[in-house]
């Protein structure tokens, strides 16, 4: 029972979420290159614009020491850089660099990525009590004088984990998508590899008819005197020196030469045809995944209007509900159109969730990518007035706008 109760304490519980998120942090954080105390000191500067040790220490809740030290690494990887106070001298003043807040980015959309993963367990909205829960403790603690190495953390999530990740989401044009894809794509790639090996081997199946120079050299020096019949021939000391060139020239191969030639052309036309075959491939594959990024956010625009417009119907069937003129079949028949409708919401902001990192891996980019068209199409007229005015009782009942609580609408079981 003991244990148990331990188990369920709020102490106990924060305890074991803090280690488990640190630690998810800790592994997602080593990509970006940074340290949660990184992450806090560099949201610290991009807040404050600019700060001294001395106030980035007490912002990331270390010693002046530590933070001295982690401000030397900073900026020896160009992620802040530090000029002296114009007040005191003595004072060096941090500033993030535009290389520090790309980095932050990087590292706000990883901790967004592990938010997302670690809290996936709760609905939207129970998140969004937990978050309010949180923050009123934490507003009581600092109020209290509380210091922990748990500020950390909280800084760095509040600060540099976006609300949401859509917000992350980089626009790119066709054209742009396009570059970049065949800058990256392994196909291309390997296409281009294959061209110029081709060409080198043309260039080999040229040389083959250039005659073959070898030049020789060689240099000795005689330590002891050489006697040729009794006779001294050389003086010890002295050196002796011996070149030769020699060039050959194969006058016929059986015509060896002339179809290594035509081979590495015909290799070559292959291997330009191989690269021009990727490009065109990778080209349409990109514009696929982009125009299908794109009706996905056309299709979000249009449940969303759905959504909205089911909710007027509904608005519409509690109306005539109230005065008498419909049925309570009618406005459960709206409710679950509503539920459809938020059904199918919830199913194209997947699609296109799922359509913008297929293009950012196409492309070779972290994180969502928006795709962004060229050109914009005129807006679409208002055909408001234009509508006749409705006619019945139901439609009198909505025209007198009689008033529906918010409460019938979020629940309008209650009306059965």
């Amino acid at each position: 029972m003991k244990s148990r109760r331990s188990h369920g304490s709020l102490t106990y519980l924060i305890k074991t979420i803090h280690q488990a998120m640190r630690a998810r942090l800790d592994d997602g954080l080593r990509a970006a290159g940074l340290t949660l105390p990184q992450v806090a000191t560099l949201v610290t500067l991009k807040r404050a614009g600019a700060a001294s040790s001395a106030q980035l220490a007490r912002a990331a809740f270390v010693t002046p020491q530590a933070m001295g030290e982690l401000l030397a690494g900073l900026e020896a990887s160009g992620l802040i850089k530090r000029t002296p106070d114009a007040r005191n001298g003595r004072v060096q003043r941090a500033t993030l660099t535009r290389a520090g807040l790309r980095r932050l980015d990087r590292a706000g959309l990883a901790m967004a990525r592990i938010e997302a993963r670690s809290f996936s367990v709760l609905r939207p909205d129970e998140r969004g009590v937990l978050r309010k829960l949180l923050a009123r403790c934490a507003a009581a603690l600092a109020a209290r004088g509380g210091r922990s190495g748990l500020g950390v953390v909280a800084t760095a999530l509040v600060a540099a984990i976006p609300v949401q990740l859509g917000a992350q989401a980089v626009g790119v044009t066709l054209a742009d998508a396009v570059r970049r894809a065949l800058e990256v794509q392994p196909a291309v790639v390997q296409a281009r590899g294959t061209v110029t090996n081709a060409e080198w081997q043309k260039r080999a199946a040229d040389g083959a008819f250039l005659p073959s120079l070898t030049l020789t050299s060689s240099a000795f020096r005689q330590n002891t005197p050489s006697f040729v019949n009794g006779l001294q021939y050389t003086n010890p000391g002295s050196y002796q020196y011996s070149t030769g060139l020699t060039a050959s020239l194969d006058l016929f191969t059986g015509f060896r030469r002339v179809a290594q030639y035509r081979n590495a052309n015909a290799t070559e036309d292959a291997a330009d045809a191989g690269l021009v075959n990727q490009r065109y491939q990778v080209t349409l594959a990109t514009q696929q995944l982009f125009f299908t990024a794109l009706a996905n956010e056309e299709l979000v625009r249009v449940a969303q209007a759905q959504v909205q417009r089911t909710k007027e119907e509904l608005q519409i069937s509690v109306n005539k509900f109230l005065a008498g003129a419909a049925t309570r079949s009618d406005t459960l028949t709206s409710t679950v159109d509503l539920g459809n409708a938020q059904l199918g919401l919830l199913q194209a902001q997947a699609n296109l969730a799922t359509a913008q990192a297929s293009l950012a891996r196409q492309i070779g980019m972290d994180g969502l990518v928006r795709a962004v068209p060229d050109s914009q199409l005129p807006a679409l007229p208002d055909t408001a007035g234009l509508r006749p005015a409705g006619r019945g009782a139901g439609a009198g009942c909505v025209g007198r706008g009689v008033a529906v609580p918010r409460a019938v609408l979020a629940d309008p079981e209650r009306l059965l």
